[in-house]
């Protein structure tokens, strides 16, 4: 299995899910919802964004942390390598 295009499937109301477990400040968590439905500008042009973690963002790298936890948790009892690739 490659996570090489993870961030681009990220099931939103998942995160929440999973942020909203150790985050209890609701404010917090409604403004990284709000980022992650803001959208993203693509060769001059809006698009919606309904799943997935825009990158290069400040809260992208947080978001991603938390899912590959998540994947990292799910997959305990199975023999598995998740390697970080430089490109």
């Amino acid at each position: 299995m490659d996570l090489e295009k993870f961030f681009d499937k990220v099931n939103h109301s998942k995160l929440i899910e999973v942020l909203s477990r150790t985050i209890k400040d609701g404010r917090v968590i409604s403004l990284i919802h709000k980022y992650l439905n803001a959208g993203v500008l693509q060769n001059g042009f809006f698009e919606k964004t309904e799943e997935g973690v825009p990158q290069r963002g400040p809260v992208s790298p947080v978001c991603g942390n938390v899912m590959l936890n998540e994947l990292d948790k799910e997959l305990e009892c199975h023999r598995f390598v998740r390697s970080q690739t430089t490109r």
